[in-house]
């Protein structure tokens, strides 16, 4: 058992992982950006896996030194404690996901999901399989039961939440995508950002949206990206999210980067140069202005109200 805690602790850092992941996804969802949303995912499972691979690794090649830690000297148990950690480290994908998963169940309110996963992972499935193991098996079994444990308990609960909610929530709990909304990812490269504008341009232009404030919303994207690259070392790639809703009286805009830490919803804030004099003034136009410092990402929310953009006729 000892043995398999040192294991267990190695986990720690693909729970890490898990760790600043809900808050990123949580601030996805509450700006209804589903398409990001499914895209940290893909990326995420690629990279859990490709740590899960070197963990796995790592822990065959100390495995046989792990009994000397907890000071166990018998040869036999030895070669079982030695056993049973790679058995148990094989599970790592799984724990950390399942863990993921826990945390992000409990953030959206969905407490029951999340009390029914720690019923399955801490009581149900483990008690189950060590004494189905253990009894056929013998203390190698508990190797096996630590190892399927996660599995079991992770699949049990997928199931479930694809039951209750079906193929479009599955597995994050999410409603259909907006159709008129749009997510474009772009970087601080010059061709970059007037490729972003131009995609905003050909997306507003097939929704309701007033002519002046589809120019005024190019044009933001395009002065504020690149004073946004201004503002930071020009040799660093900066990379953009701009998520759009067009709502029946407003246009909604969440602009996302990873460059230096800059609160650009102050209209007032004093400007350096002609392009940050622009971006002070279209921010007159702008309510609902929100800035949030959102796990190392620079998060901004504004409201372009249909009615206030046309009579400014910028």
């Amino acid at each position: 058992m000892a043995v398999v805690d040192i294991v267990y602790g190695l986990m720690a850092f693909g729970l890490g992982i898990s760790e600043t992941l809900p808050i990123l996804c949580l601030s996805y969802r509450s700006d209804k950006n589903y398409d990001a949303l499914k895209t940290i995912m893909r990326y995420v499972i690629r990279i859990i896996i490709a740590l899960s691979v070197i963990y796995v690794c790592v822990v065959w090649i100390i495995a046989p030194y792990l009994p000397d830690l907890v000071s166990i000297t018998d040869p036999a148990m030895k070669i079982l404690g030695k056993n049973i950690s790679r058995l148990t480290a094989l599970s790592v994908l799984s724990v950390i996901l399942y863990e993921f998963l826990l945390e992000y169940y409990m953030n959206i309110g969905k407490y029951g999901l999340q009390i029914f996963g720690h019923v399955l992972d801490s009581l149900l499935v483990p008690v189950s399989l060590l004494l189905l193991f253990g009894f056929f098996l013998g203390p190698i079994g508990l190797g096996f039961a630590y190892l399927l444990n996660n599995f079991i308990s992770f699949i049990i609960l997928l199931s479930v939440v694809y039951k209750i909610y079906g193929k479009e929530g599955f597995p994050l709990i999410m409603e259909k995508s907006i159709e008129s909304s749009m997510n474009i990812s772009y970087t601080s490269d010059i061709d970059s950002i007037i490729g972003a504008r131009d995609k905003v341009e050909n997306f507003l232009q097939g929704q309701k949206v007033p002519k002046s404030v589809i120019y005024l919303t190019m044009l933001f994207i395009e002065d504020l990206s690149v004073l946004i690259k201004t503002s930071n070392d020009n040799d660093d790639l900066i990379h953009f999210d701009a998520f759009l809703i067009c709502n029946p009286q407003s246009l909604s805009l969440v602009l996302w980067n990873d460059g230096k830490e800059i609160d650009m919803s102050k209209e007032d804030q004093v400007p350096s140069d002609l392009r940050a004099y622009l971006v002070s003034s279209l921010l007159t136009v702008f309510e609902d202005k929100k800035y949030q410092l959102t796990a190392d990402f620079n998060r901004t929310r504004f409201v372009i109200p249909y009615k206030y953009a046309a009579k400014k006729r910028l």
